[in-house]
């Protein structure tokens, strides 16, 4: 069995530099959608959520991968067999090619946040001059232009470890690859998707255990030096302990939502 495989043009393939240099030029150039799955220990966390999404995805592209979901599912299954460990990061992308529907597969080694960030948090930035429109119905899909988007923002801000970003009413929608979580008045609340935000797999999840509760959140909300925390399917929850030269509370949050979320993938 090969050290690591990637699935590409309908099979499996040994990983070489062509077949990476060919991932690249599918993520810059194409369009299409994309999944990131955190693979711990050879096995993929929540595929069955990020395959769903991934097949809506390509609906509201006007393509259709209904049918496939089993083949993409055993790919899946077979890139992480031999994927690197204890952690792996996986990107699962659907894009045109040739007027058809491909899939590619692939996982590379990752390293989780230290623990240290966990306890003490990060520092974002607030992108106060780009705005998400709220009837743009494609903010709910995970496109390639919305990743190359989101990479352009966070070069912007190179010490930054997010990018929070507005919608056109001023309000919060969501961070360059990340959701959003504040604490107020002792509810955790989290920007509604008709807000502009992307409908997250963590974010869902906690949405639908009644551990956060969707709503509108103002700037005036999160720069009051409360509990802040981000989401997503790669660290899970991790607290924010600065927003541009504000600081944040980092208590509980962060932690006790990252505990359901460890809870709901054993």
């Amino acid at each position: 069995m090969a050290d690591r495989l990637i699935y590409a043009r309908g099979a499996l393939h040994a990983v070489d530099r062509s077949w990476l240099t060919y991932e690249e030029d599918v993520l810059s150039t194409r369009e299409g959608v994309f999944e990131t799955l955190l693979v711990a220990d050879r096995k993929a966390r929540d595929q069955a959520a990020h395959v769903d999404r991934l097949l809506e995805g390509v609906e509201s592209l006007g393509g259709s991968l209904r049918g496939r979901d089993a083949q993409l599912l055993d790919a899946i299954s077979e890139v992480a067999s031999v994927a690197p460990t204890p952690w792996a990061r996986m990107r699962v992308t659907a894009f045109a090619c040739a007027g058809e529907l491909e899939l590619l597969v692939s996982a590379v080694p990752y390293v989780p946040p230290l623990p240290t960030v966990y306890a003490r948090g990060v520092h974002v930035t607030l992108a106060r001059n780009s705005r998400i429109r709220r009837a743009d119905e494609s903010r709910q899909t995970k496109s390639l232009a919305w990743r190359r988007r989101g990479e352009a923002l966070l070069a912007a801000v190179p010490g930054s470890y997010e990018v929070l970003l507005l919608n056109d009413a001023g309000r919060l929608a969501e961070g360059a690859r990340t959701n959003l979580v504040v604490r107020r008045a002792g509810i955790a609340v989290t920007p509604a998707l008709s807000e502009g935000c992307l409908p997250g797999t963590v974010r869902n999840r906690l949405v639908e255990s009644g551990a956060v509760r969707q709503g509108e959140l103002d700037v005036a909300d999160t720069l009051t030096g409360g509990e802040v925390a981000l989401t997503n399917s790669l660290v899970g929850v991790v607290p924010v302990a600065r927003i541009d030269d504000m600081r944040c509370e980092v208590i509980s949050l962060a932690s006790e939502l990252r505990t359901l979320w460890e809870e709901a993938q054993s």
